[in-house]
Parts: C-alpha cells; structure tokens; sequence
C-alpha cells in the first residue's frame, strides 16, 4: 500500500497507524516519526 512523499500524507498515514495500532512509544510524537519520514525521504543532504 502507498503512500504520497509528502508531510501531509505522512501526517495522516502515522496519525492513523497510532489510532488503529496504539503504539507504546514514550517520549515520541506522530511529529517526530513524521519528520524522521521527511528527512529520509529528503534528495537534500544535511548541512
């Protein structure tokens, strides 16, 4: 199953996945896998 590269597909995907799943994951955020998602999609290389 796909899924866009962008954030907002991200956004929406993760923030499903934790309500169907209700992963144990403390101190980390949908934004956080959100933005791990971004950086390894990304074609930039980090400064």
């Amino acid at each position: 199953m796909g899924c866009a590269v962008s954030e907002n597909a991200f956004q929406d995907r993760v923030t499903e996945s934790y309500e169907r799943v209700r992963p144990e994951t403390p101190g980390l955020t949908v934004n956080d896998r959100v933005t791990a998602l971004m950086q390894a999609t990304s074609t930039e290389v980090p400064a």
